[in-house]
């Protein structure tokens, strides 16, 4: 049977310090140097337990970068091997001794924004990673990665801007929020079901074409056309501040949450039938909130939109409104709402005893 398991490093022991400040770091134990793939320092490290392993990568990773926090440092062991690794990417610069963990298959070496060095991935090379994160680094290119059998790469915040060391892969799961990146090109095929790619510069969605999408995460971003999804089976989505003015590539789609908000979006009807939960189109041209009549919405956020009518709201299950109740048939329409727990971001008993004053 497989064991787990689940070790958070707070301190090195003083064994593991013995064996390998002289065994394994040798000469170059005080030295910052990185150390050599064929240092006897990393091949005496396949003759340790899997736990002082993860021990030896951790000290190793002290010794190269001071600023190495232990404290965030964790490590999982199935069967005889270290198969994850987790730990604050702050204060770290080089990544060399991970790279005697020959069967890791997850790391997370996420940082903080404005506080994270680490810089390169090259030490990686040839790791059989299927998940990876370094979010909020200056991670800016990703070639080391290529040809890994990755399935989620999470580099958000991060300062890359080409995607083409990923050509090919079998990513499910993306996340390049608040980069540099681009072009989406180099997405094409691949399986993924979530993208986050939020923040960014990309402008076009035509890579994205048939692709098995779930979640796409596209805010803040200049795309102006939705008509590459057309056809997904989408459930989240969100646009939010983009250029896009026409909804109608959505209609059809099992989208449960939709946010369209700061857009110039002016029509709702494409969203006619959809099981949506939760929308978020406030600050919008929508005039009309007829075609939301009959849906399921849960939470709904449509303040700032001229729509003068909140009627269609009626017999909602509505649990979250934010919205502009400008006239009392407006407010006699919440009150017709008895699912209601929250209203403009009050309980709805505070915000009906606000409007009493």
């Amino acid at each position: 049977m497989t064991a787990l398991v689940l070790r958070v490093t707070i301190a090195i022991s003083v064994s593991v310090w013995a064996l390998c400040g002289q065994a394994a770091f040798g000469d170059q134990a005080t030295s910052r140097s990185s150390p050599r793939a064929d240092d006897d320092s990393e091949a005496s490290v396949t003759t340790l337990s899997p736990d002082d392993r993860g021990d030896w990568v951790f000290a190793k990773l002290k010794q190269l970068n001071p600023g190495f926090d232990l404290r965030s440092a964790a490590h999982v062991i199935r069967g005889n091997e270290v198969t994850e690794l987790r730990f604050s990417g702050v204060g770290v610069t080089n990544l060399a001794p991970v790279r005697v963990l020959v069967a890791l298959s997850r790391l997370t070496c996420a940082g903080k924004a404005g506080k994270c060095t680490l810089a390169d991935l090259s030490p990686l090379r040839g790791l059989p990673l299927t998940r990876f994160e370094c979010s909020y680094s200056l991670v800016s290119d990703l070639s080391p990665l290529r040809g890994m059998p990755l399935q989620s790469v999470d580099c958000s915040g991060s300062k890359i801007s080409d995607l083409s060391p990923l050509k090919g892969m079998k990513l499910t799961r993306l996340e390049i929020d608040i980069s540099q990146v681009k072009d989406l090109t180099p997405l094409k095929n691949m399986p993924l079901t979530l993208l986050d790619c939020g923040q960014t510069l990309v402008s076009d969605l035509s890579p994205l074409k048939g692709l098995p999408l779930d979640t796409l995460l596209c805010y803040g971003t200049p795309v102006k056309d939705l008509s590459p999804l057309r056809g997904m089976p989408l459930r989240h989505l969100n646009v939010a501040h983009t250029q896009i003015k026409d909804l109608a590539p959505l209609k059809g789609m099992p989208l449960t949450r939709l946010w369209c908000s700061g857009t110039a979006i002016k029509d709702l009807t494409p969203l006619k039938g959809m099981p949506l939960s939760s929308l978020w189109c406030e600050q919008t041209q929508v005039k009309d909130l007829t075609p939301l009549k009959g849906l399921p919405l849960r939470e709904l956020h449509c303040e700032g939109i001229p729509a003068a009518d909140l009627s269609p709201l009626k017999e909602m299950p509505l649990v979250v409104l934010q919205c502009d109740a400008k006239s009392e048939r407006d407010r006699e329409v919440l009150r017709a709402i008895k699912t209601l727990k929250t209203i403009n971001g009050q309980a709805a008993a505070a915000f009906w005893k606000s409007q009493t004053k």
